[in-house]
Parts: C-alpha cells; sequence; structure tokens
C-alpha cells in the first residue's frame, strides 16, 4: 500500500509535520500541517503513482473479478445540488472584494448577520480546553465562529486553491491573519506553515494533473463555490508538552468543474485547527479537492460484509478510533485527530477524523467501486476502491456519526482485483469506533 490516495478522484493524501518558528516578539508559532486531498484520499506526493486516464461510462460497465457485488459510481444516476438554496441556508453572499487566479475572476464570499457560519456554537466544547484556549470562557462560542469564517473565506476559497503552484500562497496567508486578528512581525512565517498542506490538495500537482479536470468558468460578479457544510468543536490538544486547548473547525465546497465539455463538481475540502497556549500558537491544516457524484439516497449502493482482520495485523489508534493494519506496517506520522501508517516496502495511508455533520447529499469519487458495509456505531459507512490503472489501487473507508466521520484510506499495490477487495474488507472489519 501507499499512502492516502489520488484517482480519477485522485483521492488524497497525510502528511504531518511540526515545524517551531520563531515568529518575533517571543512569540512561538507551532505548526502541524497535513496534507489531505478529499474524502477518498490522502497522499503524499513523493509517493503518488502517475495519472490514470479518466474513466468513461463505456468503460465503467464492466467490473472486475473481485468487485462483482459492487458499484461503478460513474454507473450510478447522480443529483446535482442545488445551489440557490445551498447559499440561502449557509447565509452565503458575494463579499466587496475581487479575487482572481488563472482561470478568471469571482468575489470574494461573505456571510450574512445571522449566517450559521457566524451563530453556530461548536458542537462540542471540552470545558477544560476552553479554560486554557481563552482569557475569557464566555468568548469561546465567538472565537470559534471567527476561527470558522477565517478558514472558509481565506482557505477554503483559497486564490491558490487552482493555480498551478503556491507563489501566491502568501496572499492567502495574509488573508487568513487578517481575519483571526494575527499581528506577525514576520509575515511569511504563516505562509510557510500552510506550505506544507498544499492549499491545491496536492502538493507539487495542478487539479488538471491529478483529477483530469478543471474549474469552470466563474462568474466574476458572484461567489464561486456553494457551502455544503461545515462543523467546530473545542477540543484538549494532546500533542503539545503540557496540552492546550485547540479550535478544530472544517468545511466542505462544492466549485463547478469541467474534465473536457463535461461539466463535473469538484468537492473541495479544508480542516483548520487553531489553538494557543502561552506564547505559542498553534495551527494544524488539512486540505483537498476530488472529483464526485452525488446521490440521494446510500441504500442504492449495494451492501457488502465486513471481514475480521488476520491475526497478524497491528492495531492503530487515534482519539474516537482504532483500525487494524496488515503485517509490516505501522505509525508514521500522528497529528491530533489522524495518523498515517506505511510498510515495510513503502506504502502509505492515512487514519483521520474529521469533524463534519452528515450531509444530505452522499458524495462518491468519480470512476471507483462503492457499497456500504455494516459497521456497529456509525449511521452509514462506505468503502470505494479506485484504479488507478498503473497497477496501484486506491481504497478509502468512510464511516459517518452525527457530527464527525472517520476517514481511513491507502493505495494499494496490486492488480489483482479480489486481492485488493479483500484488504478493503478486512480494513472494515478491523475498524472500532469504541476506541
Amino acid at each position: 500500500m501507499s499512502d492516502a490516495d489520488h484517482a480519477e478522484s485522485r483521492p488524497s493524501s497525510l502528511r504531518s509535520r511540526r515545524t517551531v518558528l520563531t515568529a518575533g516578539a517571543g512569540l512561538a508559532v507551532i505548526a502541524g500541517g497535513s496534507a489531505c486531498s478529499l474524502l477518498p484520499g490522502r497522499q503524499d506526493p513523493s509517493s503518488a503513482p502517475s495519472q490514470a486516464a479518466p474513466s468513461t461510462p463505456a468503460e465503467s460497465s464492466a467490473a472486475p473479478a473481485g468487485f462483482a457485488e459492487w458499484v461503478r459510481t460513474d454507473d450510478l444516476e447522480g443529483v446535482d445540488p442545488d445551489g440557490d438554496a445551498l447559499d440561502a441556508a449557509a447565509g452565503l453572499i458575494p463579499g466587496s472584494a475581487v479575487r482572481s487566479d488563472r482561470y478568471g475572476s469571482w468575489m470574494a464570499p461573505d456571510f450574512t448577520p445571522d449566517s450559521p457560519v457566524r451563530t453556530a456554537p461548536p458542537s462540542a466544547a471540552d470545558e477544560g480546553a476552553v479554560q486554557r484556549l481563552l482569557q475569557d470562557p464566555a468568548q469561546a462560542d465567538a472565537t470559534a465562529a471567527n476561527v470558522r469564517l477565517a478558514m472558509i473565506t481565506a482557505l477554503l476559497d483559497a486564490q491558490t486553491a487552482f493555480e498551478a503552484d503556491d507563489s501566491r500562497l502568501g496572499e492567502d496567508a495574509a488573508s487568513l491573519a487578517q481575519t483571526l486578528g494575527l499581528q506577525m512581525a514576520d509575515p511569511n512565517q504563516l505562509t510557510e506553515i500552510l506550505r506544507p498542506a498544499g492549499l491545491s490538495g496536492i502538493p507539487g500537482s495542478t487539479v488538471e494533473e491529478y483529477l483530469g479536470a478543471e474549474p469552470a468558468p466563474n462568474d466574476p460578479t458572484r461567489h464561486r463555490f456553494h457551502l455544503l457544510g461545515h462543523g467546530t468543536q473545542i477540543v484538549p490538544l494532546t500533542t503539545v508538552p503540557d496540552g492546550a486547548g485547540m479550535i478544530m473547525t472544517c468545511a466542505r465546497g462544492l466549485f463547478p468543474g469541467m474534465r473536457g465539455e463535461r461539466s463535473v463538481h469538484l468537492e473541495r475540502e479544508i480542516g483548520l485547527g487553531f489553538g494557543q497556549a502561552g506564547n505559542q500558537v498553534i495551527f494544524s491544516l488539512t486540505s483537498g479537492v476530488r472529483a464526485v457524484l452525488f446521490i440521494a439516497d446510500p441504500l442504492a449502493l449495494p451492501e457488502v460484509e465486513a471481514l475480521e482482520p488476520g491475526q497478524d495485523w497491528t492495531a492503530i489508534e487515534i482519539p474516537g478510533a482504532r483500525a487494524m493494519l496488515p503485517p509490516g506496517y505501522a505509525v508514521t506520522s500522528p497529528i491530533q485527530f489522524g495518523s498515517g501508517f506505511a510498510g515495510d516496502a513503502g506504502e502509505q495511508g492515512t487514519l483521520m477524523r474529521q469533524l463534519e455533520p452528515a450531509p444530505e447529499l452522499l458524495s462518491l469519487p468519480l470512476g471507483s467501486f462503492a457499497a456500504r458495509v455494516p459497521l456497529e456505531g456509525a449511521d452509514l459507512a462506505v468503502a470505494t476502491a479506485t484504479d488507478q490503472g498503473d497497477g496501484t489501487w486506491v481504497i478509502a473507508l468512510r464511516a459517518q456519526r452525527t457530527e464527525d466521520l472517520l476517514d481511513m484510506r491507502a493505495t494499494v499495490a496490486a492488480t489483482d482485483a479480489a486481492e485488493v477487495e479483500d484488504v478493503l474488507h478486512r480494513f472494515a472489519g478491523g475498524l472500532d469506533l469504541s476506541a
């Protein structure tokens, strides 16, 4: 297996690293950066497989041996989300600033005063974390809302989101710092913190290269995305000495896209963790994008069984979940709510907990096989497998609960589809949501 994923919907990867930077005036900035390419995958660019040609419905009709009971996402009847209804529910409106990239210009997003982005309290707030995070605990809801607003306006709508490189990353960093109210002596500090996460989804690779798609032309008088969902919690931060409090927030946006002459949906996701402990400001960041199909009824997916992992599989744990790994695998890069893992031959994968409430429409990566799996403690668990076309498969398992989801993915180096399916069934059988 090799790191998270990437393929037609080019799943993604998780890279985790911590950097301690001196930001002047005694301010230490700790960055926990993780590059995550949206829900189905996370993949380190250094080990990313070559891009497979996008599959077509004609190519997708015959399932390979091993996935006979599964369904091809390209063969499902999709639905188009109602963008106007999404905007109304979120209070999303065009702002006053004009933004631009190589595809054109658009209006920066803003939100009405009564928008839930501005007013919704965290779905959970640990009392001790709030006490460590804020001098005035009464400001917890307002502070969390401000971080959520900053994440959506500065990072979900980042000007670098669909650029060919990160040369304009400083502009997004400046926008984030301004919205968060951070006054740094060296503005390059935050830029370097954001750089490892790759705001375009996969560092070192353009949208066209890893999705086979590009954004549709922008309307210069409107914002360019619709908000699909967001979530926020205040949690204890266990990955720094003496602990701290952290605001964890995430959001998914729907961006119109094109694959040749065909319209596609691009689903972009950002997760931002922001905390403060004494003179330290703590960041964690995940980002990613994928081409997806939306379906209204998950029961349209067939259900397949989960299988017990072998006796020689070993456990990997994060807060809220435990999974099992095949022989030869070990944890490589733990962060607050996730962990990377790797095998003896350099294969990689990730296990992540994301603070995303259950969506109204289920999104699935294009060009994949998909099925439901029974998983105790999950409202819905969906497995997907994507043939990269180069002897590797991206496999992913997403277990959705009311206010969060567990996301596990890896790239399997195998040409035998039955072997790939077996590994994915055993990943499902080894995922425990009661940990």
